[in-house]
């Protein structure tokens, strides 16, 4: 028997594939997003550093962006999250644009990495948040989606 889409069986499957895709994809883009900057700047631990830094506090960032986006109404979250999904989709690849501001490293490897995987990571950095806050409606408790997450 297929399963409906308003079934809360099949919406709590597809809201934990999508959360852990996301998570998934998040971490990978830290990844490959540290290896193609280390070349470029000599590959020392200030690098990985830098990038640590970048993706911790743009995380930060996405989960007060999603807090921000679940105050609207629901066609307006979904409306914004899928506008900047598109612009995520439409800025792959996903690459640091390195050579683009002189000064510092650290502030360089930054600067690279929000032009280059600024948007991608928001999206993906907002997917959890909001996808738990969306359960909040089908669900007394969504935040078995966490642990996805993680």
């Amino acid at each position: 028997m297929p399963l409906k889409a308003s079934d809360p069986t099949s919406t709590a499957w597809l809201a934990r594939l999508c959360v852990g895709w996301a998570a998934f994809l998040l971490f990978s883009v830290q990844l490959l997003a540290g290896q193609n900057l280390l070349p470029l700047f000599g590959g020392g631990p200030g690098i990985w550093t830098a990038c640590l830094l970048f993706f911790q506090a743009w995380v930060l960032v996405g989960y007060a962006a999603a807090q921000g986006l679940a105050r609207l109404n629901g066609q307006w979250q979904l409306g914004v999250w899928l506008a900047l999904l598109i612009a995520a989709l439409v800025m792959l690849p996903a690459v640091p644009r390195a050579g683009v501001v002189e000064g510092p490293p650290t502030l360089r490897v930054i600067i690279a990495l929000a032009l280059g995987v600024g948007v991608p990571s928001l999206v993906l950095a907002m997917t959890s948040p909001l996808a738990q806050s969306w359960m909040g409606r089908f669900t007394e408790a969504p935040y078995g989606l966490f642990a996805w997450s993680n």
